[in-house]
């Protein structure tokens, strides 16, 4: 488990996060992460975390980049989002099939 959430999760996030690359470009991490910058980072992170404020995320992005910068590797972005405000469906979506569900 990483941030006591399951790696199907956390894979999730990571295509979610890579979506939003340019066309063409894989997120490369962890040897050669490629970043995202706030904006882009602050429509992601809206999309799963719509209960998150402005406010919220202001806080989390300068705590994580220490006001050095305006982009976010992948795991910067995991240390910004929310994850107890991820919804049920985000998390449903993530699950991993059981052999009895189908």
């Amino acid at each position: 488990m990483i941030y006591d959430e399951s790696l199907e999760l956390i894979m999730y996030l990571y295509y979610q996060f890579e979506d939003c690359l340019p066309e063409g470009v894989k997120g490369g991490y962890p040897t050669a992460p490629k970043s995202l910058g706030k904006a882009v980072v602050r429509e992601l992170v809206s999309s799963l975390t719509p209960d998150m404020s402005n406010a919220e995320f202001e806080t989390q992005f300068q705590m994580t980049t220490f006001s050095k910068k305006d982009t976010l590797e992948f795991d910067e972005f995991l240390e910004v989002l929310a994850f107890e405000q991820l919804p049920d469906e985000i998390r449903a979506c993530a699950e991993p099939e059981s052999p009895t569900s189908k």
